[in-house]
């Protein structure tokens, strides 16, 4: 996997600069790019492609299925929302309180961060699981995955895509 690191590390700059620079750009490239390369990462990862050809294969593979992708990417979103709200508040609190308590306010900011690294923690994975889930869903669908990993003896997982 360390020499994977790099690819994957390659990957991910490249795929969140052309992200952001088509949502800089217009709204709507920027969410449909996001939505065509949500598959990008596991190709990389379970392919062993580099960035140029893991786009490639993500572009091809979300063809005609990035309204999906869309939903995935909405509920993703949805989630970081519903924590960010839940955090702010207290965090307003503790704005308030540090008015007339500092010591209270610092206890409350303390337990705001933890709460933060928490919910990075618990809901952060969702996107890249939900992301392979969807890759593999694809792969079924487009090239019928699991019929080639019934019939395969060595158990890898078969590349049909050059």
């Amino acid at each position: 996997m360390r020499r994977r690191i790099w690819p994957l590390a390659a990957y991910t700059l490249l795929s969140g600069t052309a992200i952001l620079l088509a949502t800089l750009l217009f709204l709507v490239p920027g969410i449909s790019l996001a939505c065509r390369l949500i598959t990008a990462l596991p190709a990389a990862a379970l392919e062993n492609l580099g960035p140029g050809k893991a786009f490639r294969r993500s572009f091809r593979l979300t063809r005609d299925h990035a309204g999906r992708a869309l939903v995935i990417c909405f509920l993703y979103f949805f989630l970081r929302l519903v924590a960010f709200t839940l955090l702010l508040y207290p965090e307003r609190l503790a704005a308030v309180m540090a008015q007339s308590e500092p010591g209270i306010a610092a206890v409350w900011l303390d337990l705001i961060a933890v709460a933060s690294v928490f919910e990075a923690t618990l809901i952060g994975p969702f996107l890249t699981i939900a992301a392979t889930v969807f890759y593999f869903d694809l792969r079924v669908r487009k090239e019928a995955l699991d019929l080639q990993l019934m019939l395969n003896a060595e158990g890898e997982l078969p590349r049909i895509w050059p």
